[in-house]
Order: C-alpha cells, then sequence, then structure tokens
C-alpha cells in the first residue's frame, strides 16, 4: 500500500526522536522515496509546512520546526487521556467556564485545543458530533440553530429531580477531575538565572525572580539583553540550537545575530555562561532528600575557533616567491556551539562538574565526562550509604569504609559519562559495563561476600550510575519544564488583521507581536470581559473609553450585506470571487457558500471580534481605534488570560497615560499574586506603575487594602536597576520597606527628573 506524506513525515520525526526543521524533512523523504508525488517531482518544504498543518491532531509547528504532537504530552495529558471523561461532561464544563451560549464549532474547536475528551479512534471532535450530542440531552442542553447554551429549569415539573441528579454528577466528575489536573499543573519554582559575557553582562550577573520582577534603567544599559539571554536558553531547550538568530518564542522581533554577536565585546574566546536555580520543593528529589532547597545547574557555552592565518612573503630567489603564514589575531568558526562544561550544585554547594570537548560533528556527538565529584557532599554520602547498605553484606558504614569508598568512586567516575543531546545532559551512562548479563538475584540480594572493596565496588558499579541518571533526568526535566512555561510579549505590538479568522496563529510573530491576544480574547469569554473593564471602567480608575469588545457572527448569511462581506474575506484571501464564473452564477456561488457556513460542521472563523462604539452604536475594526488601546490589549490579555507562566514583557506601559499606567500596576499584581499565580519580568521605564505597587505593599502591611487587591509583600517584588558601568552592566536590587518606600537611593538618580521639576 502507498504511503502517504504525512505517516512518512511521522515516520522521519520517529526515526530521528527530535524536531527537524521543514527543510530537513522534505530532504529526508527525497532522499528515502518511500513517498513519491504523482508528477515525480521532489517534496518541497513548503509542502511539509502545509501538510503537517493540516494534521494538528499529529504535527506541533514552533517557527520553521515540526514535532510530533505525541513529543508534548506531560503528565496531566497523560491523565486527560485516560480519564474517561464523557462528551456531554466536557460540553457542560467549557459552557460553565464560558457563562454565555457558543456555536457548535467553537465549542469543538475548545474542546480539541483543551484535549480532556478525546474521541476513542483519536479523531478531532466535530461541530456535527456536538450537535449530535446535544440533541441527546436535551434536559441539559438548549440547542438553537448551531448555538448551545445549558438548559434552565424550576421547581416544577416530573423530571427536575432526575435532571439535578444528572447536573450534580456531571459536576461532581468535573470536580474530581479538575483536582487531579490541578496537581499535575506546572508551579513556577524558576528561582534564579544568572548570565555572564552575555552581550553587555561581562561579569556574572544574577537575576533572582520574584512574582514580580521589574527592570529599570537607562536606555542602552542592558535591560533587554537581559531578558534576550532568558528567551536564548528558552530557545536552547526548544531547538537544542545555540548558534541563534530567530527564536520560536519572539519570532522575528528579535535577532540575535548568531553566537559571535552574543559575547561580549564579540571575542570568541569568551564562554556564554550561565546558571540556572530551581526550587527543590516541587521536585522529587525533595521527597526522598527532604534537606535539598536549592537546585542550581551551571552551563559555559562555547564555539571552536582557529586563528585566521595570512600569508606574507618572506623571500625571493630566482623570481620565485616563499611564503609564511602569519597570525592576523583573528578568529573564526570551525564548528557549532557547544556546551562545554556543566556542573551541578545542590544547596550552593558544587556535587559534580562536567567538561566536553568540542567535535566538529557537531554538539551532539560531544561526550561528557565528570571533572570533580564532590563525595563529601551529603547527598551523595547519604545516596551511598543506602545503596551499600542495601546491596552489600555491610549493616553499617564507618569512617574506615568512607576511605575504601573513596577508592571505590576514584574508579568509578572515569567510566561516567554523558551525551548533551538534549541541550545539556539529560542523563549519565556508565562505559564498559556489561548489565545484560547482571542476573536478577544479583539484583535482590547481597553481591558479593568476598572482601570489602570489591564488595563495594560491585554495588556502586551496579547501581550508583542508575541513581546518578535519575538526578540527571530530574534535574534535566524540571528546569526544561520551567522555560516551556515561558511567554514573550514584545515592545511594539502589531495591528491584527480586520477579521481574525484568517489570522496565522502558528507563527511565533503572531504570539510575539501581540496577534494571539485578539484570538484569545474571541474565544475566552473570562479574559475578554476582564479586558472589557479595563476598557470601559470608571474613568478614575479605568480607561473609560467608549468601546466594548463582542463576538459576532462574521459572515451573517441572512444580512443584507452577505455579499459584499464574501467578497472582502475574498479579498483579503487573495481570491476573486469572479474566478468561480466559469463554473458557477453569483447567485449559485452565494447559496453554496451560505449553504457551507450554516451546516453543523462550518468552516473555521464564522466567529469574530468586533469593537462596538457604545456613543455611536456602531461595529468599528479594532484597526480603526487609537494606537494606545491596540498596544495595552495584548498586554492585558497576558496578564489575565495566563496562570502559571513565566510572562516577560518589554515596555508594557507603552503608549499610556501615566494615570492608567498606575492602574496597570494593579493588573500586574492580580495576575502574580491572584489565582493565576504569574512570574512576571517587566522591563518597564514607568514610575508611575512602580508607585502603584509601592502604594499597594503600604496599604497591605496597614490593613486598608482596597477590595479586590491581592495583598502584597515587599518580598513579593524584586525592583532592579540595570547600571551600566565600565565593567559592563550590572544587576542592582532596590529593597522595599513594608512602609512601601526604598530602602536606599536610587543609583545615579534615576527617576531624580520628576522632583526637579517639582521642586
Amino acid at each position: 500500500m502507498a504511503i502517504t506524506l504525512h505517516e512518512e513525515i511521522v515516520a522521519i520525526l520517529k526515526e530521528t526522536g527530535e524536531k527537524l526543521r521543514t527543510k530537513d524533512i522534505a530532504d529526508k523523504v527525497n532522499q528515502r522515496k518511500n513517498y513519491l508525488k504523482k508528477d515525480g517531482s521532489e517534496v518541497t518544504p513548503f509542502q511539509i509546512h502545509g501538510r503537517t498543518k493540516n494534521y494538528p491532531d499529529l504535527f506541533f509547528r514552533e517557527g520553521n520546526y515540526v514535532g510530533l504532537i505525541e513529543w508534548q504530552k506531560e503528565n496531566a495529558d497523560k491523565i486527560t487521556a485516560k480519564k474517561s471523561v464523557t462528551l456531554d461532561v466536557e460540553i457542560s464544563e467549557i459552557l460553565n467556564i464560558n457563562g454565555e451560549e457558543l456555536t457548535t464549532k467553537v465549542i469543538a474547536d475548545t474542546i480539541n485545543t483543551r484535549e480532556i475528551y478525546k474521541n476513542p479512534d483519536g479523531s478531532k471532535v466535530t461541530p456535527g458530533q456536538i450537535f449530535t450530542t446535544v440533541k441527546s440531552f436535551s434536559k441539559i442542553f438548549d440547542v438553537n440553530g448551531d448555538v448551545v447554551r445549558l438548559a434552565k429549569w424550576d421547581d416544577e415539573g416530573d423530571d427536575v429531580s432526575e435532571l439535578r441528579d444528572h447536573t450534580e454528577l456531571l459536576k461532581q466528575e468535573l470536580s474530581d477531575f479538575n483536582s487531579k489536573i490541578e496537581t499535575n499543573k506546572i508551579n513556577i519554582n524558576l528561582k534564579s538565572v544568572s548570565v555572564a559575557n552575555f552581550k553587555a553582562y561581562a561579569n556574572l550577573q544574577e537575576l533572582k525572580l520574584k512574582p514580580i520582577t521589574l527592570l529599570f534603567g537607562p536606555n542602552s544599559s542592558g535591560k533587554s539583553s537581559l531578558i534576550h539571554s532568558i528567551l536564548y536558553l528558552n530557545n536552547a531547550f526548544t531547538t537544542k540550537i545555540l548558534d541563534t538568530h530567530f527564536m520560536t518564542i519572539s519570532g522575528d522581533s528579535v535577532d540575535l545575530g548568531g553566537f559571535k554577536q552574543l559575547l561580549n565585546k564579540r571575542d570568541p574566546n569568551q564562554r556564554l555562561k550561565f546558571a540556572i536555580e530551581i526550587d527543590s520543593n516541587e521536585t522529587k528529589l525533595k521527597s526522598e532528600f527532604p534537606f535539598i532547597n536549592k537546585i542550581k545547574v551551571l552551563l559555559e557555552i562555547s564555539q571552536p575557533q582557529k586563528e585566521k592565518k595570512e600569508k606574507k612573503i618572506i623571500r625571493v630567489e630566482n623570481e620565485i616567491d616563499y611564503f609564511d603564514e602569519v597570525s592576523t589575531g583573528e578568529f573564526i568558526p570551525v564548528g557549532n556551539p557547544f556546551v562545554e562544561k556543566y556542573e551541578i550544585q545542590l544547596n550552593d554547594e558544587p556535587l559534580l562538574s562536567m567538561s566536553a570537548n568540542a567535535n566538529l560533528m557537531g554538539p551532539m556527538f560531544a561526550i561528557f565526562r565528570i571533572d570533580y565529584l564532590n563525595k563529601k557532599t551529603p547527598f551523595l554520602k547519604e545516596l551511598i550509604s543506602a545503596l551499600l547498605l542495601t546491596h552489600s553484606t555491610k549493616t553499617n558504614i564507618d569512617d574506615d569504609d568512607w576511605l575504601v569508598i573513596d577508592e571505590c568512586m576514584d574508579k568509578l567516575v572515569v567510566d561516567l559519562y554523558a551525551s548533551p543531546n538534549n541541550f545539556i545532559p539529560k542523563g549519565i551512562k556508565l562505559a564498559k559495563r556489561e548489565q545484560n548479563q547482571i542476573e536478577s538475584s544479583q539484583v535482590i540480594q547481597p553481591i558479593s561476600k568476598s572482601s570489602l572493596a570489591v564488595d563495594f565496588f560491585n554495588a556502586l558499579n551496579l547501581f550508583l550510575p542508575f541513581r546518578l541518571n535519575d538526578l540527571f533526568e530530574e534535574i534535566y526535566d524540571n528546569v526544561e519544564r520551567q522555560f516551556s512555561t515561558m511567554v514573550y510579549l514584545g515592545p511594539v505590538r502589531s495591528y491584527p488583521p480586520r477579521h481574525l479568522p484568517f489570522s496565522s496563529n502558528n507563527d511565533p510573530n503572531w504570539k510575539a507581536g501581540g496577534g494571539e491576544a485578539w484570538e484569545k480574547l474571541r474565544d475566552i469569554r473570562i479574559t475578554r470581559d476582564k479586558v472589557n473593564g479595563w476598557l470601559s471602567g470608571d474613568k478614575n480608575k479605568k480607561m473609560n473609553s467608549k468601546y466594548r469588545l463582542e463576538v459576532r457572527k462574521y459572515a451573517d448569511t441572512n444580512g443584507n450585506d452577505f455579499i459584499s462581506q464574501l467578497h472582502e474575506a475574498a479579498k483579503e484571501l487573495d481570491f476573486d470571487l469572479s474566478k468561480l464564473s466559469t463554473w458557477y452564477s453569483e447567485e449559485e456561488v452565494v447559496e453554496k457558500i451560505s449553504k457551507k457556513i450554516n451546516e453543523p460542521d462550518a468552516v473555521e472563523g464564522i466567529n469574530d471580534l468586533v469593537l462596538f462604539d457604545v456613543d455611536k452604536k456602531i461595529v468599528v475594526s479594532h484597526r480603526d481605534v487609537g494606537f494606545g488601546i491596540s498596544q495595552v490589549i495584548p498586554v492585558l490579555v497576558n496578564l489575565y488570560g495566563n496562570k502559571n507562566k513565566i510572562i516577560m514583557i518589554e515596555q508594557p506601559e507603552i503608549h499610556l497615560h501615566p494615570a492608567l499606567q498606575a492602574e496597570l500596576g494593579d493588573v500586574v499584581i492580580e495576575s502574580a499574586l491572584g489565582e493565576n499565580k504569574n512570574v512576571l519580568i517587566l522591563e518597564n521605564h514607568s514610575e508611575h506603575m512602580m508607585l502603584r505597587i509601592l502604594r499597594r505593599i503600604r496599604e497591605s502591611s496597614e490593613g486598608e487594602l482596597p477590595p479586590g487587591i491581592p495583598s502584597i509583600k515587599p518580598e513579593d517584588v524584586n525592583v532592579i536597576y540595570v547600571n551600566m558601568t565600565p565593567k559592563g552592566a550590572e544587576l542592582v536590587s532596590i529593597p522595599i520597606t513594608e512602609d512601601g518606600d526604598f530602602a536606599i537611593k536610587w543609583p545615579q538618580g534615576f527617576f531624580t527628573e520628576r522632583a526637579e521639576e517639582l521642586f
């Protein structure tokens, strides 16, 4: 049987085990020749892009990279795939969450996005399925055309008791299920990121993350570079690429320029240095070793270099020039950047450090060897003691035993190695170990009755690599998980298209530029209501604009302007409807499109987001309102619409009136310390936002906080002043008192302009 293109793509991705560029996939398809086009031509990257886009249940796309959806499954996803949540339960939950009637198309899209309910055959839920299901539960759902809402009832009628029982059962099932999902959500335990030799940062600077982290400083002081360093790490975990220009999280809005451009003073002999600290409380390691509070990984990234030589004539004999190569002082790269050094620290004490040699075949082929293993750490001593007491003939470990253990460890360490096929080592292995020859009885019983040294060595040789491998995997998975929660919004947000149905929501530029925010406003009522409250709120507290966001039918087949809407939509899609006149009259075209739109399984994008002018009672496009509104709405959506995320926003206050900048401070507090529990990194210049946060700290300590504002303490905020010095950028943390004041003066008189103007 002939293989299809998407089946061949799946096979290629499973063989490589990692994301690939569309170009690389196309090359492999053409080389393997398992799939052949009918016209004999080669498969192009554009075809790979289109085919993977058509199968969102199989593939995810990040920029030009494609991977398998199954790789993205976390623990919560595994639970949702196995939990027997019925379709009617899921529909009921979605309607409850949104609090309004929804079309069958929106419900189906939401179900497929949530992935809590899945069809037994793995196919996507369709609007037709939704229609059939809600019709089968007429006591629970009301249906009007393709619009569904929860049924209402009173105390009269014979079926009330049955209906209530069923509804209560739904609520209980959903409550039980959501509690399980809640236990598997990603909690933010990234505590700090340190960076050195990255752009303006020469010496190691530590950014300690609090629920609210504010970056201030003069222009070109290094604020954006600090955010870019975090984006770089995010991209390294996502793509495993270290010679980075554009990143999957930020698209074209950030161009790092390649590895050489990242180095401080562009010195090719430098190494990028990073340190990543996580809180151990959310790790399995904490349950086994309660004394471990902090986990830190340090890494150094370099690129193999060679000096560029220049030929110089040293003498001429018999009209023959004799040359010699002389030094130019210029270095050129001869391989890809790779992680050269890797270190793990527990409670600020080094546990082990590893290094890898450059491999011209690429960083994936480099091998890490252990340079140093701290055998005196409480973690390693407890781990070794437990192993030996379980798997040797000893019943207790004394000081003399540790001398023998040290010798055994020295012999064992030289054979331990790791491969950086996940950017940093994810596991560790023991060379020369013939683990397949180990009998199961040896794993359970004491290994040897012979000399103590042999006994210890055999036990450590067999079990310690496994336990160290567990440590590596646990640390890698936790660090990677933290970086996977990151969201980035650039400093200048772009206008979305007039009609959101035709957006490119998988494009990183769409997300980093704020376009995705408008989609969320269309699809998520809770977020839309909160943003509307901000747009039309009291003039002393909110924007007090005349606009309200609404979701309406993009194409109403019964409307008088339906034909003009079709032509407008075709124009946006760069398609001339008159091309269909060869086969159909205009009336027939309209009839066929109307019929398709009104089908239960209608085309995507029937619902459109519009701005309603409350004063003039007319609908206007979001492209027709003020620039300030277009800039702040993506900020509000990211703050209101994300949960348990690390959100980085550059200049959230841009083009906002000073009073509104202060009000935005309350939204920041709510996003970080309210139910959303986000970690915010905000690069801004707004004294007004900061003053509002200081005021809320003072009101919290004095018990005078206004209703609806979460309590905030000084330790919830880290105000960072980025200071450029002759030695490079430095991070200065400005402490805050419980009175809402700064404990020290701002460096170099920052924010003194206000005082100068006043006095």
